[in-house]
């Protein structure tokens, strides 16, 4: 079973916004971009504590309950 991704509009905004820029100039082929978000949505999701959420990963908060 896949992995459910969860994406907010701020966060593919940046992703965008960060190509445009030329950010992932590493970045050669469709299956580079999709392994270089499917990493940074990882991260964002798992690593990064957010303020929001008191210092705790978005999945921490979804799969507590």
């Amino acid at each position: 079973m896949k992995e459910v991704v969860r994406y907010s509009n701020a966060f593919k905004r940046s992703i965008v916004e960060k190509m445009e820029r030329g950010m992932y100039a590493s970045i050669k082929s469709k299956a580079d971009a999709v392994k270089a978000i499917d990493e940074a949505v990882l991260l964002f999701n798992t690593k990064r504590p957010h303020l929001s959420l008191r210092f705790k990963t978005p999945d921490r908060i979804h799969f507590a309950a």
